[in-house]
């Protein structure tokens, strides 16, 4: 009698873990192939886009601590000139990154999971975090922050 207790305690607490995994699973997105798809892409394509982080983090790493100690001279010894004469240099590199940048990035829309190459303008002036941008996808108008991933013979348009 009391192994039959037993049991029955047993099958019990496997029916509430199933209960309360039935239920949480209700909860839980829908995984598409599509998003599955996309998921792996991101995972193949990090690589490239690290490379284009880096190298922007590197060449501009020596244009900041150039901008900071030219500006920090002007404040300390009320020299300008070379604040002033580093300045077009600065605002040169700042547009040839960005463009080199959005050359080398696209973006995937949430909604329908295509591969987008927005115009450098609209990408520049959207809101962002460091792995999105709000864009409007140009398939299907959805308009939410999309993934960046870094722009190959793929999808290149």
């Amino acid at each position: 009698m009391h192994s039959l207790e037993k049991t029955i305690k047993e099958n019990q607490e496997k029916l509430a873990n199933l209960r309360r995994l039935t239920h949480s699973l209700k909860k839980a997105p829908t995984i598409s192939p599509a998003t599955i798809n996309d998921i792996a892409y991101l995972m193949e394509n990090k690589t490239a886009l690290r490379k284009v982080h880096r190298l922007i983090l590197f060449t501009g790493l020596p244009i900041s601590i150039l901008k900071w100690t030219t500006l920090l001279l002007g404040f300390l010894k009320r020299s300008w000139w070379p604040f002033l004469l580093w300045l077009p240099f600065a605002v040169i590199y700042g547009i040839a990154i960005s463009r080199y940048y959005f050359s080398h990035a696209a973006y995937i829309c949430p909604h329908c999971h295509e591969v987008l190459k927005p115009t450098f303008k609209e990408a520049f002036w959207a809101k962002h975090t460091p792995y999105t941008r709000k864009l409007t996808c140009p398939h299907c108008g959805d308009h939410s922050y999309c993934i960046e991933v870094a722009l190959n013979d793929e999808n290149s348009e």
